[in-house]
């Protein structure tokens, strides 16, 4: 099994998941990866597949890369906020990214434990994790949640899923998630 050591080791193969609702921002990393030349770095192999998340009711998501989350423009700690803090900013992340990408809109936005989004939230790293972005550590913390069945708490799980949990996805690496299926270990 492969373990990250901190840095990339030169001869070692490593492989990347992207993930998109759109098909088309799909097919132009598939192109460039394609046509990618570089001295230091190849492309070996490439595989498009299609996630369809469609019939799927989502059970648990898991972070497999720590989870950053802002309050009042610092990091959350368990040792500061409360769990219920952390999952209203991470209900607030993921319902804007699923508007912004669906243009779709519900109710009662404010009262998120209404939708069963998260019957529990367990946070898995003992420690915070730090990553370095623009000179700072910015921290996050890997997390497990379970999924309520409601159609929002779907939805959230799959955004999710595709475009990452919590904040900085695309330029930390943050908050990218596996998932579990109803009836599926």
């Amino acid at each position: 099994p492969f373990v990250m050591k901190g840095s990339y080791e030169v001869g070692e193969k490593y492989s990347i998941d992207i993930q998109s609702f759109d098909e088309k921002t799909i097919i132009k990393f598939n192109y460039a990866l394609n046509n990618f030349k570089d001295d230091n770095i190849s492309v070996l192999n490439l595989k498009l597949s299609e996630m369809n998340l469609t019939n799927k009711v989502i059970s648990e998501i898991e972070a497999i890369t720590p989870v950053v989350v802002t309050i009042d423009n610092g990091p959350w700690s368990p040792n500061i906020h409360t769990i219920d803090m952390l999952m209203q900013q991470i209900y607030d992340n993921l319902e804007k990214k699923y508007r912004s990408f669906f243009k779709e809109e519900w109710n009662l936005r404010s009262d998120f434990h209404k939708y069963n989004l998260f019957e529990y939230i367990t946070i898995l790293s003992e420690k915070p994790i730090a990553r370095k972005y623009k000179n700072v550590s910015l921290i996050g913390y890997k997390i497990r949640m379970n999924i309520g069945s409601t159609e929002v708490a779907q939805k959230l799980a799959k955004t999710a899923i595709v475009l990452g949990l919590g904040e900085k996805n695309s330029v930390l690496g943050s908050g990218f998630v596996k998932y579990r299926e109803v009836g599926r270990k």
